[in-house]
């Protein structure tokens, strides 16, 4: 008998503290989704990786805190925690094994738990992920340096010096400033930006301020860990991503035993908007 839980829609199941959700989309092989943890909801992914929905069953696990999860105490917003959520989604599923794709902090979180239980994923994507635990900061400069100037990029600048300083008062006052620093992210913001700011809706900036705090306490040296991960990985990077960035995604590959590398050229944050053809092949080939 066909476990409910994985029939069309959104379902709820229990977490460790709280009920968490998780919509399950699509026909074909089942893939769990992981969106970014820090208050963005898995919306914006379940809008860009709709293509994929002909071929798999994605299943778009929704972050604690986030969407219609619900939240957590402050202190159980980490990356960590997270990490064990997708555990117990798997047990709830009642999947020996699971394919797993994270993007950004969703490929900290994907990450991490292939380093906690290396045993219970098959194929793991790292979409453009973020390595706790390794000094970026290097290239995130050199980003920055090389678009002052370029009119393309001069409000984001402009809004991530903001950030760094000022104190926001209010919800709204905070996303008026993100929505703007994240059109930093793609390489060509004009061109396509727009995509990514109306699918991603309204993130929580309770969560965004409750994750950072979280991960202080419970910290993470995935870096150091890369050898524990068994799962076949994909390492798919961005050649102009200026956060996740293509360097993370060679030093990550290099320290799984199987694993393999794709980098899509001319290309930021967000490959499914920016080059779509690339990325979704790219899945796809690997999946199959």
């Amino acid at each position: 008998m066909a476990n409910p839980g994985l029939s069309t829609g959104t379902h709820k199941f229990q977490g460790l503290d709280i009920e968490l959700t998780y919509t399950v989309r699509g026909s074909g092989p089942y893939l769990i989704v992981q969106a970014a943890g820090w208050g963005i909801s898995s919306q914006y992914l379940q809008i860009g990786f709709s293509p994929l929905e002909a071929q798999f069953t994605l299943i778009y696990l929704e972050p604690r805190g986030s969407g219609p999860s619900e939240r957590p105490q402050e202190d159980m917003v980490s990356t960590s925690d997270m990490a064990d959520d997708v555990e117990l989604l798997r047990k709830h599923l009642e999947f020996e094994q699971i394919d797993l794709l994270g993007h950004s902090n969703g490929g900290t979180i994907a990450l991490a738990y292939a380093e906690r239980y290396p045993a219970s994923v098959r194929n793991l994507i790292l979409l453009t992920h973020w390595l706790e635990g390794y000094d970026d900061s290097r290239t995130w400069q050199r980003f920055l340096d090389e678009r002052k100037g370029n009119p393309a990029f001069s409000k984001a600048i402009a809004a991530l010096e903001i950030a760094k300083t000022q104190k926001f008062q209010s919800q709204e006052e905070w996303f008026q400033n993100l929505r703007v620093r994240l059109s930093f992210y793609p390489a060509n913001p004009d061109k396509d930006y727009p995509a990514f700011e109306k699918a991603m809706g309204e993130p929580s900036w309770w969560v965004y301020k409750a994750q950072g705090a979280a991960d202080k306490i419970k910290t993470l040296d995935l870096y150091a860990g890369l050898d524990k991960v068994k799962a076949r990985t994909l390492c798919l990077g961005c050649s102009e991503d200026p956060i996740c960035t293509e360097n993370v995604t060679r030093i990550t590959a290099e320290h799984i035993a199987d694993s393999q590398v794709v980098i899509i050229p001319e290309c930021g944050h967000f490959p499914w908007i920016e080059q779509p053809d690339q990325f979704f092949a790219a899945v796809i080939e690997f999946l199959r």
